[in-house]
């Protein structure tokens, strides 16, 4: 009996440990922080992590870069004012992306997640001056990314209208973001 606690101990002890290198590991996540997006852009890692207090998202973070070194960061908190913005924009009868987005020195980056048959990948960034799309990148998918927006941080509908945001750190918009230059549907 006491061995099998042991080893029940030993077990528990080792998957804890993974939860807790999880958001490092993966993502651009800190300590203290959940992933709400993750994924791999060839060499780099671009995430968007919330920290919550209470059950309350205190902010919202993006930050992009190798893994351990973020090249780029915003954050939204009461702190600082800044909001991130969310909308849902069809490309095609059977494609709905999903976008998430803030504006920093004149550029939108907008991490992006497509739900659909008609999606010709899942998930990216774009980057954009305006509506003209400077970067467009697909994240490559691995066992272990997060491409798809958490449910804790926003429920996406078909519309603006039918999705809901679970903070004011988010704010819901009927904003399109050019997102037919990211996904361009599959011909049938």
């Amino acid at each position: 009996m006491k061995a099998t606690a042991a080893v029940f101990l030993g077990v528990q002890l080792a998957l804890m440990t993974c939860a807790e290198a999880e958001p490092g590991a993966a993502s651009q996540c800190r300590a203290g922080e959940e992933i709400a997006f993750s994924c791999g852009l060839g060499d780099s890692t671009v995430s968007l992590c919330t920290a919550a207090e209470g059950g309350v998202v205190r902010s919202i973070v993006y930050r992009d870069g190798v893994p351990g070194r973020a090249k780029r960061e915003f954050v939204a908190s009461t702190q600082t004012g800044e909001r991130f913005h969310a909308s849902v924009s069809p490309v095609s009868p059977r494609a709905l992306v999903r976008e998430v987005w803030f504006e920093q020195k004149g550029l939108r980056y907008v991490l992006t997640e497509c739900v659909g048959s008609d999606c010709s990948h899942g998930a990216g960034l774009g980057v954009f001056q305006g509506n003209r799309l400077l970067s467009a990148r697909r994240c490559r998918r691995t066992p272990d990314d997060k491409a798809w927006f958490s449910r804790t941080l926003v429920e996406f509908g078909s519309e603006p209208g039918t999705s809901r945001s679970h903070t004011d750190l988010l704010v819901i918009e009927e904003v399109g973001n050019a997102v037919e230059e990211l996904y361009r549907p599959r011909r049938h």
